[in-house]
């Protein structure tokens, strides 16, 4: 089968949806069938069975690349014959789009709550390219089907742009076990701690995320001084690049500025989930975290909200907790004390792991090439 996979960016040490990209061309590449990246900037591939295309684009504003990009990867696309055209960015027309950036709709109105300033911020420039290229993407007469990476993706899909139930096909992420396992622990746990100057005693808390904002760090950090825990034992270690100096202010207004570790390694950060204990993920808006998958699958419990698609696989009590409310300190709190105990941490680094076990690049592969021949046999129709 001749693929177009279409991602503007595709790096395996960036974010959740440029890691996805890479692990499925791999994916695809290895089970024989040509795959064709169309990107406009790339980590090259060694793989005989990937194929580049560079995507020329705009890059003086985020607004004019997209477009940009857009465009000219219809015009690069139309030059071949492929059997299945799968983007994973905003553009038009495909047989198949991966929702993994989420609905931007949603997100404005997580972001902006009041109508007028909502709908005054929709009138600039970028957010007006966004929502086109955005409603051009769900225009039915431009997908055969879409993927959702969750639930939440799936209602959203639906409530927002109508797209019927039986085009649309749920494939939860899959995670590379041999890169993220329990064993991480073993190998990089005492060396981070040497290297961050955190305690042996000390319990972890993980944070990592490239938007501090959307995935609620202030939330996280107001909620430091309510857990069950003596202050100088608790350490929270943020991965991820962004400000930290409002952050950083507001740990030290509270009294926890000591408590509050920054690390922008975000090449390898699989060292990182050596020494975690829990992950916080206290998003206002998150389709899908790949982090909370990779904690799982390293046996750390996970903590994050209903607004994260993540939330689905998390068994409450046992891998982790989903609070109702990420700006409720108290909450957020409780569930962080909920595994505090060191005698307990042995059966939840068990259960988280086996909990992701089916969750494989091999089978999110194997679930993708389902959708691919349902489109092919639209086709014949």
């Amino acid at each position: 089968m001749k693929i177009a996979l279409i991602r503007k960016d595709y790096f395996r040490s960036r974010g959740g949806g440029e890691r996805y990209a890479v692990n499925l061309s791999e994916g695809l590449a290895n089970m024989g069938h040509d795959v064709h990246i169309f990107a406009h900037q790339w980590e090259k591939i060694n793989h005989p069975g990937i194929t580049f295309h560079k995507v020329p684009a705009f890059t003086i504003f985020s607004s004019l690349k997209n477009l940009s990009f857009s465009y000219m990867c219809q015009k690069l696309v139309d030059r071949e014959r492929f059997d299945i055209i799968h983007s994973l960015s905003q553009t038009y027309p495909q047989d198949v789009y991966r929702m993994g950036d989420g609905i931007h709709r949603h997100w404005l109105r997580i972001q902006t709550p009041h109508p007028v300033f909502r709908f005054l911020k929709t009138l600039t420039l970028r957010q007006q390219v966004v929502l086109y290229l955005e409603k051009q993407t769900f225009n039915p007469s431009n997908y055969r089907m879409i993927i959702c990476n969750s639930n939440l993706c799936k209602q959203h899909a639906i409530h927002y742009f109508k797209v019927p139930e039986e085009k649309i096909c749920v494939i939860y992420n899959g995670v590379d076990h041999a890169a993220f396992h329990p064993g991480l622990r073993k190998e990089y746990n005492a060396r981070i701690r040497k290297k961050l100057q955190i305690p042996e005693k000390a319990f972890v808390i993980l944070f990592i995320a490239n938007n501090f904002a959307r995935k609620g760090l202030t939330y996280l950090i107001n909620a430091l001084p309510f857990i069950k825990e003596r202050k100088e034992l608790i350490k929270l270690v943020v991965v991820g690049r962004g400000n930290i100096s409002s952050y950083q202010h507001l740990a030290d207004q509270i009294g926890f500025g000591k408590q509050l570790l920054f690390s922008s390694e975000t090449d390898n950060i699989t060292k990182f989930y050596g020494v975690g204990n829990v992950l916080v993920l206290p998003t206002s808006y998150d389709p899908f975290s790949n982090v909370c998958l990779e904690a799982l699958a390293c046996g750390i419990p996970v903590i994050t909200t209903p607004q994260n698609g993540a939330a689905e696989i998390i068994k409450p009590g046992d891998t982790g907790v989903v609070v109702t409310d990420s700006s409720n300190s108290k909450e957020l709190a409780n569930g962080i004390s909920c595994f505090l105990p060191a005698e307990g941490r042995e059966s939840v680094r068990i259960k988280a792991v086996k909990s992701v076990q089916p969750f494989t690049v091999e089978e999110n592969t194997r679930r993708t090439l389902e959708v691919y021949q349902r489109i092919l046999s639209m086709k014949k129709n």
